[in-house]
Order: C-alpha cells, then structure tokens, then sequence
C-alpha cells in the first residue's frame, strides 16, 4: 500500500501528534490551531467520554437557531437532517448521554490522562513504534 515502508511511520506519528493536540484542547478547554497555543477568546472544547457509546459517530451542531444532525452511513459516509423534531429529540438524547458521561476536559485530569494514553498505546501497537 505504501511505496516507502517510512510512509506509513510518519503517517502514525501524525497521528500520535494529532492524540497530543486533542489532549491539550481537551487541558485547556479551548480550542486552538495544531502546534499553537490556546488564546483567551478562542471557541470552548468540550469533550465527554461514556464507554457505553464508543463507536457512534453522531454529531449535532447548533447553528443560531437551527440545529442539524449528521448521522454516519456505510462506515464513510454520512446524512443529515434539519428536521426539527428530530433534532429536538437528538438534542435532549446527547443532553442525557453528557449527564451520564466523564468529563475530560478542564477537569478529570487522571481520567483524561488514562483516556489519551489508552488511545497512544493503540496506536504505537499498530505501528509497531
């Protein structure tokens, strides 16, 4: 798949740095460009771990008044709806999740300390670093 065995090295390093930025946004509770530093001002980032929903890629976003929600299809893909029942309901279900889940950002350090290396550790096992 990769012509240069290197290839496939730098493309899990990246990897490991993008884990590193993840975990500092969840620190600080901002988020902030790949290799800079948080501002004051900056968007809030909020990050939630439940062990119960590990492999749901659901996403809501809120938009002024609107929201919309993005549901994964065939692994790769996915739809979206602006439908306001439906959203309403998808809202007060991702309300219900954040209330029964851990919070890693700001807060939890040990917990969010465990959460990252678990991830780091897979990764290194895949790529064999």
């Amino acid at each position: 798949m990769f012509g240069d065995p290197e290839d496939i090295v730098k493309v899990y390093q990246s990897l490991l740095q993008l884990v590193d930025h993840l975990e500092l946004q969840a620190e600080s509770g901002m988020k902030f460009g790949l290799g800079m530093k948080p501002e004051t001002g900056t968007a809030s980032y909020n990050l939630f771990w439940n062990d119960l929903v590990t492999a749901d890629n659901t996403l809501l976003a809120e938009l002024d008044t609107n929201k919309v929600t993005f549901l994964n299809h065939s692994v790769i893909n996915f739809i979206y709806t602006s439908d306001l029942r439906f959203n309403t309901f998808m809202f007060n279900n991702l309300q219900n999740l954040v209330k029964r889940s851990t919070q890693l950002s700001k807060v939890g350090e040990k917990d969010r300390y465990r959460f990252f290396n678990s991830i780091r550790d897979k990764i290194r096992l895949a790529a064999r670093l």
